[in-house]
């Protein structure tokens, strides 16, 4: 199947206006605020996308979609506050041609997905945004639109474990274990092998999710950071807030292509500002300044604080084998494009741009990925395989429901299934709401533990060795709270 609709640039997702001045604009995704009535509590916005997609007879019978919320700031305030919306009726006739639109229940965001059965160059419509109605705009200095790119993964059976993999998920005698329902038991044999009953509420997979198209990139941490208290950003970055401008945000020095620095520092009760200066130029937020890379040197709890900002959830190991493989049989050491060989990406092109790519193309067996000790040893934009020139699933290193990134690029923390207090996970989405010092206080996520899944740029590739592998789990072991230059991650979001 050609994946050449699907397959997009990362979308850049934030804007902050002044009261009515909203608009969002960014390389995929642009989210616009049109107009709102305060009587009837509804903001009019209007959303656009490139490549978007809706199958539902055809391979991988899913679509891809936007997660749209809101932050706002009062007047005379510095902290941000999450626009709750509401699920009552709201005006009828708005444009509905092109999108569907659905409200989460816990009312923190909207999903909106193409209406109509098959491939869009670009996709736009307005969609109702009603808010609470214990908000009121004339009390508002500021409103932040964000919108993130997800994919649906459908309800249904999947294969875990490959057979050969490192510590892999299996059934009897290594096979690959079949998930055909909400309750699993799995054997006891293997170091980091779990000796639980999964309950029902924990998400195995067999249910339906969306999942992040990408992995969280530098912009949008970076947006997330601009958005919290000094407390909750002196207790989320490396670097002081009172540090000097253009110190590193995220590590002691600026390193591995992470480009968020610290713009200008907090004074009084302000919090500090963050901007992008890959370059280290002095110059933030400038073009080739790496907006779309993939954001590193984060830990479990940083990537769990952003999710609840964002009211996503993390998702498990097991949401992550399945969003790599679908239905299909395993291969053993495949890659989630669905073989088991790769091209190593090794010279970069368009450096720090949204066009960020690579010189070396994926074949139709070979899908092209930022792993085997790649020569730069830094994440890449997300996405970057996927061009004109690499279209199908396998040249642009595409999981089968179209997530990209899912092998190489940067280690992703899952939630793991090897340790008892994990198995208190749910579905729980995030509520838009971090605790005072930053984190996020979601009940069960806290006590969850988390793994690396996927490979990194630094995983390697040999005939008995891929540690980057669906089904390998090799570093089940490290300690997740470490800040490395090879982790990120993704969320998800369930109904």
């Amino acid at each position: 199947m050609i994946f050449n609709k699907h397959i997009s640039v990362k979308s850049i997702l934030t804007f902050v206006g002044v009261c009515f001045s909203f608009f969002s604009n960014a390389t995929n995704v642009k989210v616009k605020w049109i107009s709102h009535q305060d009587t009837y509590k509804i903001g009019i916005v209007e959303v656009a996308w490139d490549n978007a997609w809706r199958y539902e007879t055809l391979e991988p019978n899913n679509h891809d979609a936007v997660w749209v919320f809101a932050k706002y700031r009062n007047k005379y305030e510095y902290n941000w506050r999450h626009l709750d919306l509401t699920l009552d009726k709201f005006d009828p006739t708005l444009n509905q041609n092109q999108l569907n639109y659905r409200i989460h229940p816990n009312k923190k965001g909207i999903m909106v997905w193409p209406k109509n059965i098959g491939d869009y160059e670009t996709l736009t419509d307005r969609i109702p945004l009603p808010y609470h109605q214990n908000i009121n705009f004339k009390d508002i200095a500021e409103i932040s639109l964000h919108a993130i790119e997800m994919v649906y993964v459908p309800n249904g059976n999947f294969y875990l474990g490959d057979g050969r993999s490192n510590n892999s998920l299996a059934a009897k005698n290594n096979l690959p274990l079949l998930v055909n329902s909400d309750t699993l038991l799995f054997r006891d044999t293997g170091k980091y092998d779990p000796k639980v009953v999964l309950p029902t509420t924990f998400p195995n997979g067999y249910q339906e999710f969306y999942i992040m198209k990408y992995e969280i990139t530098q912009q949008q941490f970076l947006d997330f950071l601009n958005s919290l208290t000094q407390t909750q950003q002196e207790n989320l970055t490396s670097t002081s807030i009172y540090s000097n401008t253009g110190k590193s945000a995220l590590s002691s020095t600026f390193s591995n292509r992470n480009g968020i620095a610290l713009e200008r520092p907090s004074y009084n009760a302000v919090p500090a500002r963050y901007g992008l200066d890959l370059n280290q130029n002095g110059i933030y937020n400038e073009e080739a300044d790496g907006a779309t890379i993939a954001c590193n040197f984060l830990n479990h709890q940083m990537i769990f604080a952003y999710l609840d900002w964002a009211a996503l959830r993390p998702i498990t190991e097991l949401e992550f084998e399945k969003a790599c493989r679908g239905p299909k049989q395993p291969i053993e050491q495949e890659f989630a494009w669905g073989t088991n060989l790769a091209v190593d990406a090794k010279t970069i092109v368009n450096a720090g741009l949204n066009s960020e790519s690579v010189s070396e193309k994926g074949t139709l067996k070979e899908g092209l990925s930022n792993q085997n000790y790649s020569p730069f040893q830094s994440p890449l934009r997300t996405g970057f395989a996927a061009t004109k020139d690499n279209l199908s699933r396998v040249t642009s290193g595409a999981g089968y429901y179209g997530a990209l990134d899912l092998t190489g690029n940067l280690w992703e923390l899952c939630v793991a299934v090897h340790h008892n207090n994990s198995v208190e996970f749910s579905n729980q989405s995030g509520d838009g709401i971090l605790d005072n010092y930053g984190f996020s206080n979601e009940n069960g996520w806290n006590t969850s533990v988390t793994i690396y899944r996927g490979g990194g740029y630094n995983s390697g590739i040999s005939s008995t060795y891929r540690d980057g592998a669906v089904s390998d789990r090799f570093y089940a072991d490290l300690e997740p709270n470490l800040k490395r230059a090879t982790s990120g991650g993704r969320g998800g979001l369930s109904w």
